[in-house]
């Protein structure tokens, strides 16, 4: 089972507790900005950062965010859906 988080806030981020989580195999989540990203390289719970391609959201990934987060055994995954959208 896997959970999907998506915030534009911190405190939603650092509210989730081990008792939310525990029914789930693997936790992601999809920044929504730079100051979240940054707090998902530091967490304990999540498993997959979201990257999304082409949807408007720019944030700077810095090579020791990434190296932080990779250390800590998060994986990233890139986000193309949106890329397949037809353009209006």
């Amino acid at each position: 089972n896997r959970l999907s988080l998506t915030s534009g806030r911190d405190a939603d981020l650092k509210s989730c507790n081990s008792s939310l989580l525990d029914g789930y195999d693997l936790v992601s989540f999809l920044p929504e900005n730079q100051y979240l990203f940054e707090c998902a390289c530091d967490c304990g719970f999540i498993d997959i950062i979201e990257i999304p391609i082409m949807d408007g959201v720019y944030i700077h990934y810095t090579k020791d965010s990434v190296t932080k987060a990779i250390n800590r055994g998060i994986m990233f995954e890139f986000s193309l859906a949106s890329s397949f959208r037809e353009q209006s």
